[in-house]
């Protein structure tokens, strides 16, 4: 290599760029630099590494250098724009498309375009980040006054940033104004009816909006000393917040209006509902600010329902399970749905009132699908049950209702039941790719690993198979997979398929590095921004939280074996996963037999067609030639012989054309099969000739050999603790304000004995929810821990972590000096909180001292005197129950017995907790195979 050829470094720059080694491609790039500085080709091609990984000062001292050397050329201008906004100086970036406009023409700035109005819309959005609402509203104001030549062709937009500045400056009778035209265009938008009533100076439940900024704020503080060179920049990406809610639902809690406000409201959704009759959003959001006690509460939910019972609307429930956070609407709403059923079961109406059988016998079977529904949220399990039995009597082809079923028994923790029920249902439609989907997850939850593999194939290509899945990136089943994997200790399989996943997410920020020109040349400054801000918190999703959280376990728990002596043995990893993969090779294999029976039964059909066509055609001449076996009746009535004649010759006629018919067909499909038999042989012969370098992996959800098909090199690890560290750190970034995303760093770190780093996760989680029951036996783990070993670490670190200890820097109450009088007193506080606290109070006694405390944790385990509430939508307790079981299984055997009896009599459909005979009564409940064909939503 000629160390002092620019060509030589910039070639060498591109090899490591294409091995994905940014920071290596980058230095070779500088080094280019230094021979050529004014290279354009090397300049951009290192601003396309540096935004990429989020080296954003870099970037911007290289776009302005782009600059000055071709100042003629567009995505300069905006490239640097878009680096001074990242870096936080939204005044700077302005400027920098002001002058950008002055090299304009007079014809060009007036251009109606996407182009202008994508830079003038990104203008004023700089302005309103940087605290400037007068000048950007009359920014907004003075490029639409008239709207024949306005530049600013997405008026929706503009609207959006003048209301939000005038609530900004507090000028609130001008933001309802341009809220209200909002509405006008979208009034099911709602966020406009948010923005609407915030501009009201009311806020409504579940508007977390100052909130929300005040978290973000405490979140900046608190994230100062964990920034790093991929942090996310300030600015436009504050705003940007990605789906990263592991929970589905918000409950609303009940709020207390004052009179003036609440009588504001109900003018303003009054005169909304007569401007926008058919609008959902008037109608549903004054259940939220209704009292869950008035009279208008129960008339405005009365009104809200009936349209969707009558239609057949699933969904109706999940619509209203916000309203599950207010005891009265609760309340309300189930003596509203018994009325309903009483009255369509009676008269077939909803109410007295109403005309009698004015409404459908099928509202009757939403109805109780609804009550099924609303008692599964309130763990009353058997009323639910009730509901979903009587509606499948009623109406046994709403398919529907058996994926509600199967949604029971999974609530239950039967998750062999909820699969039989899902797989019913989707042979009640065969053709819906979502129930095949739910189906392959219910699956999944069951530990049918080869049925949910046979169930996906049924949406696969035949040619593809299962390796369909990795390329499709389809990760909701690999996830599932894995998950199922690890329940069958088949740990190797599942490491890698965990893997996989986070190669995805990987592979998914990596793929936008070919976008960064394409959209700066395409002018989309506005997408740009918020599409590396949506990439700064890709990792936040929830299904790579599943996959971090699965290999952290999974590393901790290979650490721990480790450290017991418990080693694998070789091959072990394969072995397990081949006897999973044995099972999917099955089906893979009957994939020939299938097709070799569809082939035969053809065959045997086209015989069956072809012998038919004979026995006619024999017996057309018969009829027709042999008066001496009698004329059939068109010859008897034939007025005389010639008459016969003609009858006679058509016949012929029409056998002879059907012969001719016969014989081509026949022929054609000779020549198919013998077209499909060369095909086939070439596709073996092909097959015989790849090298073995390139043969498909024995693990046939991938394409490629893997170097690791099954896991076994991922097993084989000596350091599990710096792997999970890796994803730790990752979630750390993030979602940290995640309390399991906390409780792991303490399993990470307390093993590797970074005592100031397991403080640190502590205070966090504390911060999260002090009384966490993970949390209080992480405490104690780290209590433990350092009175153990915390002789062995740096004297300051010892003595940091001592002052932590012991003079309240840890937000938490009790004695953290002493593991012992800490449990004590959180056992006396929380015992009857609910079972998990005291299941973690009991694991903290046995980790404290196993022997002498033995007595006491087994009776705080078996504990179940308030097991089975819970508030609504909750998670089930049933699950804490059978984690106390496993307690009792590895610390008291003796007590497992009466535990099960007693958990049987609070969670009867539990099979964890069922006897031999219990489980053989709990087959009776099976789905009827027989069920006539389905009635959709849509035919309701």
């Amino acid at each position: 290599m000629n160390m002092k050829s620019y060509t030589c470094w910039h070639v060498y720059g591109l090899i490591y760029r294409s091995e994905h080694k940014y920071g290596d491609a980058i230095k070779c790039y500088q080094n280019a630099l230094k021979i050529d500085p004014k290279n354009l080709q090397i300049l951009k091609d290192m601003a396309l590494l540096q935004v990429q990984r989020r080296y954003l000062a870099q970037y911007e001292d290289t776009c302005r250098r782009i600059l000055l050397i071709k100042s003629n050329h567009k995505p300069n201008w905006l490239a640097l724009a878009v680096a001074m906004h990242l870096n936080g100086r939204p005044n700077d970036a302005f400027g920098v498309l002001t002058s950008y406009l002055t090299t304009l023409s007079e014809e060009q700035k007036k251009l109606q375009c996407v182009d202008n109005n994508e830079i003038h819309m990104y203008r004023a959005d700089l302005l309103r980040e940087a605290g400037k609402y007068d000048e950007a509203i009359k920014y907004i104001n003075d490029h639409s006054k008239d709207p024949e030549t306005s530049v600013l062709s997405d008026r929706a937009t503009a609207l959006e940033i003048l209301a939000d500045c005038h609530v900004r400056k507090g000028e609130l009778e001008q933001a309802q104004h341009h809220y209200r035209q909002l509405l006008d265009m979208n009034p099911d938008n709602v966020e406009y009816h948010t923005g609407l009533v915030r501009a009201m100076g009311i806020a409504l439940p579940g508007d977390d909006h100052q909130q929300q900024q005040g978290d973000d704020a405490k979140a900046e503080e608190e994230d100062e000393e964990r920034k790093s060179a991929v942090s996310t920049p300030p600015g436009p990406t504050d705003s940007v917040h990605f789906a990263t809610s592991l929970y589905r639902v918000k409950l609303i809690a009940p709020v207390a209006y004052p009179v003036d406000e609440l009588t504001k409201l109900k003018q303003l959704y009054a005169e909304l509902g007569e401007k926008y009759p058919k609008c959902h959003a008037v109608k549903r959001i004054p259940l939220n600010f209704l009292s869950g006690d008035s009279a208008e509460f129960r008339e405005a939910l009365d009104q809200y329902v009936r349209a969707p019972l009558r239609k057949g609307v699933p969904s109706l429930f999940r619509d209203l399970t916000s309203l599950y956070g207010d005891a009265s609407k609760v309340r309300v709403i189930e003596e509203l749905m018994l009325g309903y059923r009483e009255q369509l079961l009676a008269d077939g109406r909803f109410s007295a009132s109403d005309k009698v059988g004015e409404e459908s016998p099928v509202a009757y079977v939403w109805v109780l699908f609804f009550l099924a529904h609303h008692y599964d949220a309130l763990n009353q399990m058997d009323k639910a049950f009730e509901a979903v039995n009587t509606a499948i009597a009623h109406t046994p082809t709403v398919i529907d209702l058996y994926m509600l079923k199967a949604r029971l028994y999974k609530h239950c923790g039967d998750a062999h039941k909820a699969y039989e029920f899902m797989d019913h249902a989707r042979e009640l439609d065969l053709a819906d790719r979502y129930l095949n989907t739910k189906c392959v997850r219910y699956a999944f939850r069951a530990g049918q690993i080869k049925k949910a593999e046979k169930t996906l194939r049924l949406f696969l290509r035949e040619s593809e198979g299962v390796t369909g899945v990795t390329d499709l990136t389809v990760m909701w089943y690999e996830l599932g997979l894995a998950e199922a994997l690890m329940e069958q200790q088949c740990y190797g399989f599942a490491l890698k398929m965990l893997h996989t996943v986070d190669k995805h997410y990987t592979d998914i920020y990596e793929d936008h590095f070919d976008f960064h020109n394409y959209c700066l040349r395409r002018s989309m400054l506005r997408a740009y921004v918020s599409a590396i801000g949506w990439e700064n918190h890709i990792r936040s999703h929830r299904y790579y939280y599943r996959a971090a959280r699965g290999l952290v376990k999974m590393y901790v728990d290979m650490f721990d074996r480790q450290q017991a002596g418990e080693t694998y043995e070789p091959g072990t990893a394969e072995e397990k996963a081949r006897i999973v993969l044995a099972e999917i090779n099955v089906s893979k294999s009957g994939e020939g037999q299938e097709e070799e029976k569809k082939e035969n039964n053809h065959e045997e059909t086209s015989e069956q067609q072809q012998t038919d066509d004979e026995q006619k055609a024999e017996q057309q001449p018969k009829q027709s030639g042999d008066k001496n076996d009698g004329e059939d009746e068109e010859l008897k009535n034939a007025a005389n012989a010639q008459e016969r004649k003609r009858i006679l010759k058509r016949r012929k006629r029409q056998a002879a054309k059907a012969a001719k018919k016969r014989a081509k067909e026949l022929e054609a499909q000779k020549a198919n099969k013998s077209k499909q038999k060369q095909e086939d042989d070439k596709s073996k012969e092909q097959q015989k000739q790849v090298p073995n370098a390139v043969k498909t992996s024995p693990n046939p959800y991938f394409r490629e050999k893997e170097e690791d098909p099954f896991g076994e090199e991922l097993m084989k690890t000596t350091t599990p603790l710096d792997r999970a560290s890796q994803y730790v750190q990752e979630l750390q970034r993030a979602l940290p304000k995640q309390l399991e995303t906390q409780v792991m760093a303490c399993d990470v770190y307390v093993r590797k004995r970074k005592f100031v780093l397991v403080a640190q996760a502590i205070r966090r989680a504390a911060q999260i929810n002090a009384d966490s029951p993970e949390l209080h036996t992480r405490v104690v783990d780290f209590i433990l821990a350092f009175q153990k070993h915390g002789g062995d670490a740096h004297e300051a670190v010892a003595q940091a972590v001592r002052a932590a200890l012991t003079d309240g820097t840890l937000p938490l109450q009790g004695d953290l000096s002493d593991a012992t009088a800490y449990n004590n007193a959180w056992i006396e506080a929380h015992k009857g909180v609910s079972h998990a606290h005291r299941l973690a109070g009991a694991r903290a006694l046995i980790a404290i001292d196993a022997a002498s405390n033995k007595a006491r944790a087994v009776a705080l385990a078996a504990d179940l005197s308030d097991a089975a509430d819970a508030q609504p939508c909750n998670k089930r307790t049933f699950a804490v129950a059978v984690e106390a079981l496993r307690f009792l299984e590895a610390h008291d055997a003796g007590a497992v017995d009466a535990f099960k009896s007693a958990a049987h009599t609070k969670f009867p459909r539990t099979p964890a907790f069922m006897s031999a005979e219990q489980l053989a009564a709990r087959a009776d409940d099976v789905p009827s195979k027989n069920t006539a064909v389905p009635t959709t939503t849509s035919s309701q």
